[in-house]
């Protein structure tokens, strides 16, 4: 694809409806998917799929991120350009210095130099992170806390289950910005748990999200990592967490990679909404402040 036709693109304002967002954005999910291999050709579709829909706050925040894992300056400034002209320039800006470094044709230099001179946001959310909770029973249902009774879950099918679209709605009233927001996720060590559990992953792998998935023990967690395999736990960013002997959740794999001496959790802050405190996975657990994700 050639720079000049990726960055020249101009596309329509629209404010499109919430079902809109959430089927786009089940797009750019599956696309991840179906380019787990191949992140430009992943990025290349999920810009298609998520051009016209940036009225959403989530939807900007995976075009983010999107730019940056797949990490040339050509995305970069398709997605700084398409920010910017949609009337997000503080969030494009952070794309900028990358987006022409090299490559840039004297045309986009003029169109995106000005961003240099945007204030960084004052919100980025940068230090204020969301926590929602997930819960896969053993039977394979889905549940968003707050969102009423569990959902049989399929991922890739044409009916969107309920906790998606509210954990987008709810992911829409965070701010602009760089950060990851958290999905606490408890799961059962059934089969059907675990299915639904990687499907309940391959979407969240498109979000702005960390994924801490609390099981019942470190050999449940152990066989979640060998049955659903490090990809999929690399791209969904996720966190495996059992109890230790003294009752406390400790980290015993950080996206497919065991930690062989892990000891509590003491290094992860996760804080819950509009407070200073640490959300707890088990009773008894108190990180510190040490680590940011």
């Amino acid at each position: 694809m050639s720079d000049t036709i990726e960055t020249d693109a101009t596309f329509p304002a629209l404010s499109p409806d919430p079902e809109s967002i959430v089927a786009g954005v089940s797009a750019a999910a599956r696309a991840l998917a179906d380019h787990a291999d191949d992140i430009g050709m992943a990025a290349r579709r999920i810009c298609v799929e998520l051009k016209d829909l940036t009225t959403s706050a989530t939807v900007r925040r995976i075009l983010f991120h999107i730019a940056v894992a797949e990490g040339s300056s050509l995305r970069s400034r398709f997605v700084a350009d398409h920010l910017s002209t949609h009337g997000h320039p503080r969030l494009a800006r952070l794309l900028t210095d990358h987006a022409i470094a090299s490559g840039a044709k004297p045309w986009q230099r003029r169109r995106l130099e000005p961003l240099l001179n945007e204030l960084p946001h004052q919100d980025s959310g940068a230090g204020v992170r969301e926590t929602f909770d997930l819960t896969v029973t053993a039977e394979g249902g889905v549940s968003l806390a707050g969102t009423g009774g569990s959902s049989p879950i399929e991922f890739g099918g044409g009916t969107e289950t309920p906790w998606f679209q509210t954990l987008i709605r709810r992911l829409d009233d965070r701010p602009d910005g760089i950060h990851h927001d958290v999905v606490r996720i408890r799961t059962q060590s059934t089969v059907r748990a675990q299915d639904a559990l990687d499907s309940v992953l391959e979407r969240l792998a498109i979000l702005p999200v960390v994924s801490a998935v609390v099981t019942e023990s470190t050999d449940a967690a152990l066989s979640i990592s060998e049955r659903l395999g490090r990809p999929l736990l690399e791209r969904s960013r996720t966190l495996l967490l059992a109890p230790n002997r003294s009752g406390e959740n400790v980290i015993v794999s950080v996206r497919g990679s065991e930690l062989l001496d892990a000891g509590p959790t003491a290094d992860l802050v996760l804080p819950e909404p509009k407070t200073s405190q640490p959300w707890p996975l088990r009773s008894g657990w108190k990180p510190s402040s040490a680590h940011r994700q």
